[in-house]
């Protein structure tokens, strides 16, 4: 009988030897795609903001600190009737942000509140006591976000909020279904 070793009847002088490649080491392209602080797809989501032309069109009426604003073609009464409420779903706190901020925020929490279903929204976007001057540019910028950006195919109507919602240093947004 003849005895076998464990290695298939090779002995280790057999056995082939290990291959060592030297291959090029290829850099890695990941972080040329996606800069420091923002991802590929928000960029592209900003620029493609920039480019389309939304064919949504709002009436606005300001009196005051007072501002309403719904698409042309919905019912007068839901404006009147978002300024009453006294509840949103979820609410998006402006404070502290820049215009440029503010308006990617408001797109951004626009579009993920629409994604999950909900329909009343308030943003926060304060008084502007504590800003240059005293006068708050953010309700205004978020006014504009609300009717020419990505966020107005999906926004049929906005009021200033009731005083239980943060009164004229907030807005109530009501989203399309």
């Amino acid at each position: 009988m003849s005895r076998r070793s464990g290695n298939g009847g090779r002995s280790a002088s057999d056995r082939p030897g290990r291959v060592i490649a030297n291959t090029p080491k290829i850099a890695s392209r990941t972080g040329k795609v996606v800069p420091f602080g923002r991802s590929a797809e928000d960029e592209a989501r900003a620029r493609l903001d920039e480019l389309v032309a939304y064919d949504v069109t709002f009436r606005i009426e300001l009196e005051g600190d007072f501002v309403r604003g719904s698409r042309i073609d919905a019912p007068p009464r839901l404006v009147r009737e978002l300024a009453r409420r006294t509840r949103a779903s979820e609410t998006l706190d402006l404070h502290g942000m820049s215009q440029r901020e503010a308006r990617e925020a408001v797109v951004s929490f626009v579009r993920k509140s629409h994604k999950l279903g909900l329909s009343i929204l308030c943003i926060v976007h304060g008084k502007g006591q504590h800003s240059e001057g005293g006068v708050g540019v953010l309700r205004d910028a978020v006014v504009r976000t609300l009717t020419d950006s990505g966020a107005a195919p999906l926004v049929l109507a906005f009021a200033t909020a009731s005083d239980a919602c943060g009164g004229t240093g907030a807005l109530l947004v009501e989203l399309k279904h």
